[in-house]
């Protein structure tokens, strides 16, 4: 009777070792697919990049805290790493100060995980890292022979994640510095016997391949546990052994002593539930949102939660509530007697209950209905993974009698509009008191210039002026913002590309990322004279629908704006950008690669009427400034750099008429945003 209780106990013990090596696998991450340690190309008498040697444990920052609150001892050794390839451009870091940058300009996640993005910011626009969703030998030979270097990612006996900086090559062997040698010589990166399983190449910050435009599965963020990370390698290795005990007292059991195997199961499914996570980084998806709405708070024509309403089932999964000089806070109420209440409060009623009215009383008797609060709105609409809410306001200031309008999203505090002696001073001036607050209070929070042809405010020329500054509204839904331009004003488009010919020629300044936004003010009657819902938006790639990584993802430019197009994939990779189209029955599209191209044809004029007199606007540039180099028909659409290119961006105009638009004829478009090739 024993033999066959054997055999079963013996392919039990099989299959749970089966189980138990997928299950080993999934621990170590998900990773790029693994490429050998040596490869490529051959390389002769190659000079390895110039960086110096830092080691995670150096006892002048080895007790230092990352953003999780462990030590760069520990798990140090991708900011080493990164110090050290930054040094390659004049960017002087020790592991030390890069640490505290990062911590101080939001560079880490809750995790500990080095936010990529900010890369460009601690490095003051001098560098930016690329991130490699399938690396292979001829990426990483490019990179060097560029004169860029790679962090690359192995695993120390086949368990341990550690990250190392390959700067140099041999043959087919490159060489690495690594945080953990402490003789801060070059050695071949085959030392650990392990493949590389992820690759960042560090390149100069105005010819990087956007970091913004990725395909999916690239984050924002990388793993910086590395060789020495005491607290990953302890759970995973007492897992490991625990599974191994369980597994043999369960087969054990099973051949020996059937009555007791039970425990062993048992005892493997509660392991099995307790595993720690795997450190592979979630996939990222597209999140819709909309950042500058107004409500009954400030000059919209509805309550909040009915505009809120009308978003969330309209399937958006983020909204920003920017009402002006206004945070949704504190008891405010909206006289009930006043005739537009009057006629709106009905259709409240109806949707969310009588019961859902707070009334109160002003000082002087007058009856109010109460304005609900971001936090009432929130505990009524929002749903982790499906629905948020994002603070915001319109800082809205002036010069003269131009409006000067700003939108400040995920803001913690209110900020107080400031003034200026000009346009351009007024609107720096904002902008610095938003980037201080989120520099005060660490929360990520971005600031993004208004409709600048409401009212022929704001000019390009004054746009290239501003510090700090990384968003403007490309296509706004108001009808009284003219996004089009006219015959004395240049459009919203045209703008953007006089912008950051400027920003990246000559500032060497990352360039100005264009948003789509409604604007939206009402709400009872839908019509081309109306400030309505619906017509311009954000589609975010992100890896969590939550505020701080839709702002990071916004902040590295990966997303595209919409007035109805909707894409599937922008992919930007090896010079070569490429767009996907999500296709109507009956509609056609026609997508424009729009960019710069060297040498800058920098002339430039006056605006000036027929009188003779200059108007002081934006002015008339070249018409290789901004030029459309290849206009294309279909779903599937591409261009490829041929070198002499500033940045390249895409506009794709479909033949499908918007349902309400602002314009006659006003058609759907989509806008990517601006990347800018390797040479």
């Amino acid at each position: 009777m024993r033999l066959p209780w054997k055999r079963s106990g013996l392919v039990l013990l099989l299959a749970l070792l089966v189980l138990a090596a997928g299950a080993f696998w999934y621990l170590r991450g998900r990773n790029s697919p693994p490429i050998a340690a040596a490869g490529g190309s051959a390389f002769t008498n190659f000079t390895a990049l110039a960086t110096p040697h830092y080691l995670q444990r150096d006892p002048q920052w080895k007790d230092e805290t990352i953003g999780s609150g462990e030590t760069l001892a520990k798990v140090g050794c991708t900011v080493a790493s990164l110090a050290m390839a930054l040094e390659h451009f004049g960017v002087h870091f020790t592991p030390k100060t890069l640490n505290e940058a990062l911590k101080t300009n939001g560079g880490y996640t809750r995790r500990g995980w080095i936010l990529w993005s900010a890369v460009a910011k601690v490095s003051e626009g001098k560098a930016s890292i690329r991130l490699l969703d399938k690396p292979t030998h001829a990426d990483i030979d490019a990179a060097l022979q560029g004169g860029h270097p790679v962090l690359a990612k192995v695993f120390i006996n086949k368990v341990i994640p550690h990250w190392v900086l390959v700067s140099g090559k041999d043959g087919t062997n490159y060489l690495m510095r690594d945080p953990l040698n402490e003789a801060k010589s070059l050695e071949p990166l085959a030392k650990y016997g392990s493949d590389i399983y992820g690759v960042r190449i560090v390149e100069p910050g105005l010819e990087t391949p956007n970091p913004k435009l990725q395909t999916p599965g690239k984050h924002q963020a990388l793993n910086i546990n590395g060789a020495s990370d005491a607290r990953e390698s302890f759970l995973l290795g007492a897992w490991c052994l625990g599974f191994i005990w369980c597994l043999m007292f369960g087969a054990w059991g099973f051949i020996r002593r059937p009555a007791v195997a039970h425990r062993g199961l048992a005892a493997l499914v509660l392991l099995l539930a307790c595993a720690p996570p795997s450190s592979a980084q979630p996939a990222t998806r597209w999140w819709k949102g909309n950042l500058h709405t107004h409500t009954l708070w400030s000059d919209g024509d509805d309550f909040p939660e009915m505009v809120v309403d009308w978003y969330k089932t309209r399937g958006y999964d983020f909204l920003a509530l920017s009402d002006h000089n206004t945070l949704q806070a504190g008891a405010v109420g909206v006289v009930e007697t006043n005739q537009a209440i009057v006629k709106i409060l009905p259709k409240y009623i109806r949707r969310f209950g009588t019961n859902a009215v707070t009334r109160g009383v002003s000082t002087n008797g007058t009856p109010l209905v109460l304005l609900k609060t971001l936090p009432e709105l929130r505990t009524m609409f929002e749903a982790p993974g499906r629905f948020l809410l994002i603070q915001a306001e319109e800082v809205t200031a002036h010069y003269g009698n131009w409006p000067i309008h700003l939108i400040a999203s995920n803001i913690r505090d209110f900020v107080r509009p400031r003034r200026g002696e000009s346009p351009v001073e007024v609107m720096q001036n904002n902008i610095d008191a938003v980037l201080a607050q989120r520099e005060r209070t660490g929360i990520p929070m971005m600031v993004h210039i208004a409709h600048p042809n409401f009212r022929w405010a704001i000019t390009a020329e004054d746009m290239i002026q501003l510090r700090g500054e990384r968003f403007f509204e490309v296509y706004n839904g108001h009808p009284l913002v003219f996004n089009e331009g006219n015959a004395d004003h240049a459009s919203t488009d045209r703008m953007w590309d006089i912008v950051n010919t400027h920003r990246i020629a000559e500032r060497r300044d990352l360039p100005l990322l264009g948003l789509a936004v409604d604007d939206a003010h009402h709400y009872s009657k839908f019509s081309p004279s109306n400030a309505n819902t619906g017509r311009g938006w954000v589609m975010v790639r992100a890896a969590q629908l939550k505020a701080d990584a839709i702002i990071n993802a916004l902040e590295a430019g990966d997303f595209y704006s919409s007035s109805g197009v909707e894409l599937s994939e922008v992919v930007w990779k090896a010079n070569r950008l490429t767009v996907r189209i999500v296709a109507e029955p009956g509609v056609t599209y026609t997508t424009q690669f729009i960019g710069t191209k060297r040498p800058v044809d920098w002339r430039h004029k006056p605006v000036v009427r027929t009188n003779g007199q200059e108007l002081a606007v934006t002015r008339l540039y070249s018409g290789g400034m901004g030029a459309v180099w290849s206009e294309q028909t279909g779903t599937n659409v591409s261009y490829t750099c041929q070198g002499d290119e500033l940045y390249v961006r895409a506009k794709i105009v479909s033949s499908k008429l918007m349902a309400n638009g602002v314009v006659p004829g006003e058609r759907e478009c989509a806008w990517t945003q601006p990347v800018l090739p390797v040479k």
